[in-house]
């Protein structure tokens, strides 16, 4: 039994190893392997006939004119303003949102704006990917976008970048590579002037409060020193009026000590009336359970979105293989 799971383990690592490795091939053939399509397109089936004239499928990605029109926008506001920070005000301020309907924050531009499927692959291009460290395959024509593989391991971490392979694709790129390397550089150079954010300690409710306005979470600012008070006093103040420049929220920011003075203040008298807390505390938990509920419901939603996008994946996977052990193990799954 032993040596018999120590060979079914071996199989398992074979197949897997396979599939990993047709995957990749596939990718350097600069089709469009399944997955969350980018901000402009979207994914559509081609269907065409092999070597043995068996009928196939393969996908590419398909413009969305709309989302084109905007991800140029952000490249040349980048160019113009070249800082993220005052592009993500520039959505704020004129409810500019991602293809999901949500605010623009600066991890998602800066996702539009390193990624090399919108930029015209030219030699320039490849140099700049190449000097990163990345592999490059297929010949820049000045006209096709690049598909960016094998990038990540799992939803949070990032393989190694000697892993990453860049392969040219089917679909036409919008943006000017002279343009998209200014973007890159800048983005580089902003990174290495960007100062070190410190963690303050200051601040019991820093998290918890949230604006009245707006429903956005309230963080921590400072002022300058004060001689009177022997510190620099604290203030919450909205996130997004920040953000915005006060065009999406104008809530007045609310005095540290006073906002915590006046929550320890009410928790002590809470303490002091039982009958008062256990009241306060039952109708917490009343309404917490009802939002939960709610909460459920979607949670259960997202999760059967999930599956169905597993799906289409596995679909989309299976149409492309022609292993038969791989086929099977797609079947399974």
């Amino acid at each position: 039994m032993y040596i018999a799971s120590v060979f079914a383990q071996l199989e398992r690592e074979t197949i897997a190893e396979r599939i990993r490795d047709n995957m990749l091939e596939l990718a350097k053939s600069g089709r469009w392997l399944g997955g969350q399509t980018p901000t402009g397109f979207k994914s559509t089936p081609i269907v065409y006939l092999d070597n043995e004239l068996k009928e196939r499928k393969m996908y590419k990605l398909e413009p969305i004119e709309e989302e084109l029109n905007l991800v140029k926008l952000l490249y040349n506001k980048y160019l113009e303003l070249k800082s993220l920070s005052q592009v993500e005000k520039y959505c704020l301020q004129n409810n500019i949102k991602t293809k999901m309907n949500k605010d623009f924050v600066k991890s998602k531009l800066k996702t539009i704006l390193t990624n090399p499927v919108y930029v015209k692959a030219t030699k320039e291009v490849f140099d700049y990917l190449e000097k990163k460290g990345i592999t490059v395959v297929g010949e820049p024509d000045g006209i096709h976008g690049l598909y960016l593989y094998n990038k990540r391991k799992g939803k949070t971490d990032y393989k190694d970048i000697s892993n990453w392979i860049c392969s040219v694709a089917k679909h036409e790129g919008i943006i000017e590579a002279k343009d998209w390397l200014a973007v890159q550089m800048t983005l580089e150079k902003n990174k290495t002037l960007a100062p070190r954010l410190g963690k303050s300690k200051v601040g019991l409710l820093s998290g918890l409060m949230k604006c009245k306005k707006c429903g956005t979470t309230m963080r921590v600012t400072h002022r300058a020193y004060s001689k009177a008070l022997g510190k620099a006093p604290h203030y919450y103040a909205c996130k997004l009026k920040a953000a915005s420049g006060k065009v999406r929220c104008d809530n007045k920011n609310a005095k540290g000590d006073d906002v915590e003075r006046a929550v320890v203040d009410t928790i002590r008298n809470l303490s002091l009336d039982k009958d008062k807390l256990i009241y306060e505390l039952t109708n917490y938990v009343d309404k917490i359970e009802s939002q939960n509920t709610e909460n459920e419901i979607q949670r259960i939603n997202a999760t059967i979105k999930q599956n169905e996008d597993a799906i289409d994946n596995l679909t989309h996977t299976l149409s492309l293989t022609q292993d038969s052990n791989t086929a099977k193990i797609i079947l399974q799954k």
